[in-house]
C-alpha cells in the first residue's frame, strides 16, 4: 500500500509501518540544458525535489565554481531542494576491470 504526499511517496507494509519512503522529482538535463528552464518548468509542475547530472552542456563534475555558485542562486530562487547529484565520475570505470566478455 502507498500513499502519496508533499512530492513523497510512502511505502507501508500491510500493518500499516511506514518502510519506505520516495522524493519525487525530475531529472534536471532530462527536461532541459538550460538549468534555469529546467528549474522554472520542475517549479511550475509542483515538484520539490531535483536531480542534478548534467547543466548548461556540462556535467556536474565540469563545473566551475562560478557556475556551481549559480547553480546554487537558482535553486534558491525556485525554493527546489537537491534529493540527488548523479556524477558520472565513476560511471565507466568498472568497464576498464571487467572482461567485455563477462559485461555482455
Amino acid at each position: 500500500m502507498y500513499f502519496f504526499g508533499n512530492n513523497t511517496i510512502y511505502l507501508y507494509s500491510k500493518s500499516l509501518r511506514r518502510i519506505k519512503m520516495f522524493k519525487l522529482g525530475l531529472i534536471t538535463d532530462q527536461v532541459s540544458m538550460d538549468f534555469e528552464a529546467a528549474l522554472k518548468v520542475i517549479k511550475e509542475l509542483g515538484l520539490r525535489y531535483i536531480e542534478i547530472h548534467a547543466l548548461w552542456n556540462k556535467n556536474i563534475e565540469e563545473l566551475d565554481e562560478r557556475e556551481i555558485s549559480e547553480a546554487k542562486r537558482l535553486i534558491d530562487k525556485y525554493e527546489l531542494e537537491v534529493s540527488i547529484i548523479s556524477s558520472t565520475l565513476f560511471l565507466f570505470s568498472v568497464l576498464f576491470f571487467i572482461p567485455l566478455s563477462e559485461a555482455m
